[in-house]
């Protein structure tokens, strides 16, 4: 589906929208079980999602696994601690 324009979301977030043409849905043998309620298929994802599939791409990685593994070990401890005093 080809990019339409950008939307908000209730938290003020910005939203990019996909939305395939009328006349694609009205001929495509698969609408009343893609979108039964309405003349077109919409999509809609954060415009960051790249930003978060990178960033969730780094966190599964061994690299990304050994470096929370460290930080859980040397830095988390001193914040809690400082939090409790």
């Amino acid at each position: 589906m080809p990019f339409k324009s950008y939307d908000k979301n209730l938290d003020g977030g910005l939203l990019k929208v996909y939305r395939a043409a009328n006349r694609d849905c009205r001929l495509c043998a698969r609408k009343p079980s893609c979108a039964p309620k309405s003349q077109k298929r919409q999509i809609t994802h954060t415009a960051y999602d790249p930003c978060y599939r990178r960033a969730l791409h780094r966190q599964q990685s061994q690299q990304g696994q050994r470096m929370q593994l460290l930080r859980q070990s040397t830095v988390e401890p001193v914040f809690g601690s400082l939090l409790q005093h």
